[in-house]
């Protein structure tokens, strides 16, 4: 199985709802890294669509802070 085929059967599986809770959190995920923090975890429950988590490094500078937050 290739990349797009994975890709493929992954789209198919997961609901528009939980690709959109996916894409959310990593947004916070991406701009933390893109910003020089650590990311540490990012997981969803794409059950339940209840619960979603972005972890990553707090920075010393209240605006990168702020840019991960509103990154989702």
């Amino acid at each position: 199985m290739d990349d797009d085929d994975a890709i493929t059967k992954l789209n198919n599986f997961l609901k528009i709802e939980a690709r959109a809770f996916a894409v959310h959190e990593a947004g916070h995920a991406v701009v933390a890294w893109a910003l020089g923090g650590d990311v540490l975890f990012v997981e969803i429950d794409s059950l339940t669509l209840d619960d979603g988590k972005a972890r990553s490094s707090v920075f010393d500078d209240n605006i990168k802070n702020l840019a991960v937050c509103l990154a989702g």
